[in-house]
Parts: structure tokens; sequence; C-alpha cells
């Protein structure tokens, strides 16, 4: 993972300050995303008797092969490769091998007569020399992720056409299994669905009996090998990958990242720590209410409130425990990220500049937990019954993320209104509708918020192959919303954890990481979430 900018100006015209700090301010960002080296890269075009000045910045987060130096330049070709991104899949990439030069290598091979830019998750910066009016948000341009673009200087040098006729897009051919290929979307397969709920046995469908009645199903065995087998895999390409890094997982003690801890310890070898990091916030209006509520005895006066015993906290803890149990080689270091209301606050404008382009109370309320358990610093614990390291800050530079689990497996409440109002159909109508919108909804948010640090973040339940084969289950298969919260959402990952002996994780219910670490509302109780930042 690496930041990458570049600046296209002309030759004759003067660039103001204004540009000067919007560059600089990129490479302040860009810096923090790769800490391990930089580069540059200067050059002139002319087109249409126009004289164009480029300049290309990159800074680089080494996670595999000798750390190499972009922008990588072939002299042979006159090609320019920045490259933001992994190679998980396709190409063949040795552990020892950076895989920016293998996949430049490879597009030279190929093209050999033409340059490809790639990017990771579809975003193109583009800062130029012509007026936007004083319109900040002119200056940048979040595009859709299933092209590749191109910047035509033939466009871009009549200065009465807008900068976003001079971007072209090219579509990506994906073979015969892209039915619509106007849409948006990554191609996978339609939501398939079981003719009725009567094709499995009611009895495996009653909410009193434990998860374990539903494994004795011989097809929901079958469903339950197979994710594990694409989980295992999913994880591989994104730990292997990386075999001298060290790992942590984003740890709220809940279904999703139990499930991905559970499945690390037989990848990660065993002589490797993996980091539990937990994050809770001092919310001094959650306070305040508890504080009058707890008052008790003699002089009216409350005991002690613990402002870090959040609900994330507490099952994050349990969580721990039942890993340390199952998984008891293993050296589990729970990290204990307490963040005071005071350095949420100071950190908030910091917060909201990575956000862009969507700034709503929800976004930061999400952000703000993402970007303090990412920086993790904090008490760390090696053991259960031992006295923590203080100011200890997280070796990792990869962060394993549950995100893209609720939006396939049933998860969010949303999921079981639409079958209450509509049945399998809007509910599956309604995953569909979740899955093809989580990158331009969450990705970009969560992988700016998290590279601020120097890590990079990992989606193992957004695998391509593994969201393919999820798509291929029947939806019936994955969730019953007849059953109740903590039972019928997400009940394939829920077979699949207590498969794992996570018996306690199999049954937690679902809860959003604003309100399990207390980020929500922290100012005001009438905040709500699709409300504009103010």
């Amino acid at each position: 993972m690496c930041g990458i900018q570049v600046l296209v100006s002309r030759k004759d015209v003067t660039l103001d300050d204004k540009y000067n700090e919007i560059w600089n301010k990129a490479s302040e960002f860009n810096s923090k995303r790769g800490p391990d080296c930089s580069g540059s890269f200067a050059s002139t075009l002319e087109v249409a008797g126009v004289e164009y000045l480029l300049d290309f910045k990159a800074f680089v987060l080494s996670l595999r092969g000798q750390i190499t130096e972009q922008p990588l330049y072939d002299p042979k070709s006159l090609d320019l490769f920045l490259w933001n991104g992994e190679v998980f899949d396709g190409l063949k990439v040795d552990f020892d091998k950076n895989d920016g030069s293998e996949l430049f290598k490879a597009i030279l091979q190929n093209n050999s007569d033409e340059s490809s830019i790639l990017s990771d998750d579809g975003k193109v910066a583009i800062i130029s020399s012509t007026s936007f009016k004083d319109c900040e948000s002119g200056f940048w341009d979040e595009v859709p992720s299933p092209f590749i673009y191109c910047l035509d200087f033939n466009e871009l040098a009549n200065k009465e056409i807008p900068l976003s006729n001079a971007l072209k897009t090219f579509e990506w051919a994906y073979g015969s299994r892209m039915d619509k290929p106007e849409q948006l979307i990554l191609p996978f397969r339609e939501i398939q669905l079981e003719p009725e709920h009567s094709t499995i046995e009611e009895t495996h469908f009653k909410s009193d009996v434990d998860i374990n009645e539903y494994l004795k199903d011989s097809d929901s065995q079958q469903y339950v090998e197979s994710l594990k087998n694409m989980m295992m895999d999913s994880l591989r390409r994104r730990i292997l990958s990386s075999v001298n890094s060290e790992f942590a997982v984003l740890f709220s003690g809940g279904l999703d990242c139990m499930v991905l801890a559970a499945l690390m310890d037989s990848i990660v070898p065993k002589d490797k720590p993996i980091e539990l990091i937990n994050v809770a916030f001092a919310n001094p209006r959650i306070l305040k209410s508890r504080t009058k509520q707890n008052k008790r005895g003699p002089g009216n006066i409350a005991p002690k409130v613990n402002e870090y015993d959040v609900p994330d906290r507490k099952t994050g803890l349990v969580g721990v425990s039942e890993l340390r149990e199952c998984f008891p080689e293993r050296k589990w270091l729970w990290i204990e990220v307490n963040v005071p209301f005071e350095q949420a606050q100071a950190e908030k404008s910091h917060i909201i500049d990575l956000l862009g382009p969507n700034y709503t109370v929800m976004d930061l309320s999400i952000g703000m937990a993402l970007w303090f358990a990412a920086k993790g610093e904090g008490e760390m614990f090696s053991s259960g019954n031992c006295n923590p390291v203080e100011n200890y800050r997280s070796n990792s530079k990869v962060l394993i993320l549950g995100m893209g689990a609720d939006e396939q497996f049933g998860g969010y409440s949303r999921h079981r209104k639409a079958f209450e109002m509509g049945g399998i159909k809007q509910l599956s109508t309604e995953i569909k509708f979740d899955v093809e919108r989580i990158s331009k909804r969450n990705l970009g948010r969560d992988d700016r918020i998290i590279a601020d640090h120097g890590r990079e973040a990992r989606f193992p339940y957004l695998d391509e192959q593994l969201v393919d084969f999820l798509s291929s289950v029947p939806i019936q298969r994955k969730m019953d919303m007849r059953l109740p919260k903590g039972l019928g959402d997400k009940l394939l990952l829920r077979m699949l954890a207590y498969s794992l002996n996570l018996k306690v994780a199999s049954r937690q219910v679902k809860r959003a990481i604003q309100f399990g670490a207390r980020t929500a509302k922290m100012e005001s109780s009438k905040d709500r979430g699709a409300d504009l930042i103010e």
C-alpha cells in the first residue's frame, strides 16, 4: 500500500499558492500512508501545441519483498508506474518479490505499446491549473471502481471543456458472466434463492435449540465446510503474502472478528503473536446518564463509573478469553485503546479531512473509532492475569477487519425488516444492494482512515472468490430471519463459529462499532447518522 499523487499543470500558467498548499497537504497525508520510502518524477508533455508539466510523487508502505521506491520507470518504453494496492490473486508473485515491480513487468510484457494506470480502489485525484471558481469540491473526483481511467490531454487542452470530459473510461471486460456490463459493479453471481423455506426441515429452525442442532443437517455441514475453506484461502492470500509482517485484528469480540482470529491461528506461524485491538471512548453524555442512574447510599453518592466500560470492551474481554481457551498455544496480545473525550475532540478535524467525500455524522462516528483503533496505542495484556504494558504501540503493519460480513450474511436490522415486509425476495434484493455499494459507501473511507497510521487494512470477507462463492449459496442457507437476533442473522457464519468451538461468539448479537465503542452521539443526543457534519 502507498500514497500516490499527480500534478498536471500548463507550463504557461503560474500556479498560485492555493495549488501549492493542496499539493503539500496531499504530500503530508500520503507520507503517513507510505512511511517506508518515497520518490518523485517530473516530466513535460506537449499536446496540441500546449506544453504540460507532470509531477508524480509516491510514498511506499512496504509489505512484500524488498523495499521498492516508486514511481517505477522503464527507460525503454518511457512508461511510469505508480501502484497503490496489493496483488492477492491472478498474477503469481513470490514471497520475496515486490508485487508492484512484478505487476509493472507484466504490464510492460503484455502492453508494450500502451501504458496502464491501475488503482486498487478506483480513486483519482487531479490537481489542475484550471480555475474552479473557488469550488473546493472541483479539485477532487471520486470515480467508480470497475474502470481504468485515462486522462486525455487533447481534451484537456481545450479550456472550454470541463475537466471531467478529459477523463476517459475503459470498462472492465470480465468475461461472459457480466450479464449487464453497463452496471458499475463487480460481476458476481446473482444472489441465489431456494424455492421455499419448506425445502429445509422445519425442525432445524427453532429458536430454542443450540446451533449445534442446525449443524446436524448434512447440507448445512457441507456449506459450513465450504465457507471455512474459502475463508482460509482468503486469509492465506492476505497473510502469507506478507509473511514477515505482524498482524492485528480490529477486535470487538463479535462474531465476525472472532471467526477471523480463530482461522488466523491456523495460518500465522505459532511463534508470532496476534494483536487484538479493542477501542473504547469516554462518552461524556452517556457517563453523565450512568452516574445519575447509579447514585446510591447515604449522601446520594454514586459509585465510581469506569468510563471505558463500553459494550465492545465487555464482549472483547469475553472474546479474548474464549480464544485463549480454544487456542492456548497462541500468544494473543490484548490491546486496550482508551480515548478520552478531549483527545477525540482534538483529532476530530483531522479525521474529518480523511472522510471525504462522505461527511455525515455516521461517517465521523465510524471514522473516529477506526482512526484511534488503527493508531493502536494503549495498554497491552499478554495474558489474562498479567500486569499491562503501558504506552504500548501496535507493531503490526497489517490490520485485519471484518467489514463485508454483515452485508453478505444479513447482519443489519434493515435486512430483517426487508424480510418482514417482502419475504425472501425483498431480503435478497437488499443483500444484493448492500454488496454492490460497499466499495463506494465504506471502503474508501476505511482505507484512508487506517492508512493514516502507516498500516494497511485487509478485508478477508471481501475476497473476490469468497464473495462470488457466497453469492452462489442460497440465501436461506446464509440467514433465516424467522429466527431471533443472534441466531437467524448470519446463521451460516454462526454455524462456522460453533464448529470452531467458539460457542459464545456464535450467539453474539450484531452491534455497530459506533455504538459498541461509544463514538455515536458524543456531543448531542439529537445527532442523526445521515446528518451532514456542521
